[in-house]
């Protein structure tokens, strides 16, 4: 069919070109393309080509879907450890203030029999002392006995 003074070309091959540069530059859709090749079972190809476009769009979804709850999951991995470390973490404050209160405990019974070592020291460097000064006087008296006799 040609038409005087149409710029729309003159055979199908030529069509199916136009059609196709069309589609490439984004002027027309895959279905337009397609219709215009004449091919016998085009509408099936068209019905096909929709359904895989519907599950592609649907694996497309459950892929973003995936992702989210892969990161929902590493959210909830992280927020695990945190609490496993907080609890040891606690556990081990525990066990520190435990031992700290054992320390301060031996910390003070230590101090109660240094005191007591030290009372002892100084009895028994009074004691020496005394025994000294006895011992001194005694000689002294022992002298004066001596002279006076």
């Amino acid at each position: 069919m040609i038409v005087a003074g149409s710029t729309l070309p003159s055979n199908r091959w030529a069509l199916l070109e136009t059609y196709l540069q069309m589609h490439e530059r984004g002027l027309v859709d895959d279905i337009a393309v397609l219709r215009a090749t004449e091919i016998p079972d085009a509408e099936e190809i068209l019905e096909r080509n929709g359904i895989m476009k519907q599950q592609a769009a649907a694996l497309q979804q459950h892929a973003e879907q995936i992702a989210s709850l892969q990161g929902d999951l590493q959210t909830w991995e992280r927020e695990a450890m945190h609490s496993k470390q907080k609890a040891e973490l606690e556990k081990f404050k525990s066990r520190l203030a435990k031992l700290e209160a054992e320390t301060r405990k031996n910390v003070e019974v230590f101090r109660f029999g240094l005191d007591k070592d030290r009372v002892r020291i100084q009895a028994s460097e009074q004691l020496e002392s005394d025994r000294r000064v006895l011992a001194a006087d005694t000689e002294e008296s022992e002298d004066v006995t001596e002279t006076a006799a």
